[in-house]
């Protein structure tokens, strides 16, 4: 992202609908009633979570589940072809 500042506000909260995950740094700009900004922003660290399906243990489950329906798929072809020739 840029460095580009958000515009004045009266709200005491950000919206961002679409955070990506990993980590981040929120920088705030704090003015008073005159319209005086601090001299240092406040920073907070921020970390977003992965969401399940994007973590190694879902990955592996995933295609080990493809990988057994398909064998259970062609057995049961076999037996059914099998069974068929007899």
């Amino acid at each position: 992202m840029g460095s580009e500042w958000s515009e004045l506000t009266q709200n005491s909260f950000a919206y961002y609908p679409r955070v990506e995950d990993g980590r981040f740094t929120f920088l705030l700009k704090a003015y008073n009633a005159e319209g005086i900004c601090a001299s240092e922003p406040l920073q907070f660290e921020i970390y977003v979570h992965p969401p399940f399906w994007k973590s190694w243990w879902f990955i592996i489950l995933s295609i080990s589940v493809i990988v057994a329906l398909f064998y259970l798929y062609i057995n049961y072809r076999e037996r059914k072809q099998i069974q068929f020739q007899q």
